[in-house]
């Protein structure tokens, strides 16, 4: 029998539960490792640029054993948050992506519990926003174990994997 091929085996290794829900996500270490680090350099923010798009950043504020609010968009005057961010004014950097961070480019999680996104059923519910007005609630209902919430929770979770990345190597310079 011949070896799957590289594709085949990254969506292997997303384990799906009996359900049809993914189990096995991205963002929980990464979020658990956020959160440690956090915690352990006295930080309740942090923020950073995103290099995979033009004037967009990343900010987050961590309200610890309780959740982690991660917010990334474009922000129409790239250069008056990269003074934010010298100054390590995190909390600035929030507060400007959410007054005025373009809509069109909005990603808000409320990571409940500062543990990344999960599917089981004793977890707290995470809502992800996208665009302001698409909301995504994984509460880990099992009648919505459906392929469209299983392709929902594992989009989300890739896109906040990515914020928390770029989060984590912000947080280890400060």
């Amino acid at each position: 029998m011949k070896a799957l091929a590289p594709g085949l085996c990254a969506v292997a290794a997303l384990a799906l539960a009996p359900s049809g829900i993914p189990t096995n996500l991205q963002s929980r270490p990464l979020a658990q490792q956020l959160s440690k680090l956090l915690a352990g350099r006295h930080l309740d923010a942090v923020a950073a640029r995103d290099p995979s798009e033009e004037g967009r950043f990343v900010a987050a504020l961590y309200f610890p054993d309780v959740q982690l609010l991660v917010i990334s968009a474009r922000y129409p005057s790239p250069a008056e948050l990269q003074q934010m961010l010298a100054r390590h004014a995190y909390k600035d950097v929030y507060a400007a992506l959410q007054q005025a961070g373009a809509a069109d480019s909005k990603l808000f999680v409320q990571d409940l519990g500062a543990d990344g996104l999960h599917a089981a059923a004793d977890q707290p519910v995470d809502i992800v926003y996208e665009r302001v007005v698409n909301q995504a609630i994984f509460d880990k209902d099992v009648a919505k174990a459906d392929a469209g919430y299983s392709r929902k929770l594992t989009a989300a979770d890739a896109q906040y994997s990515h914020l928390l990345q770029l989060l984590l190597e912000a947080a280890g310079q400060s």
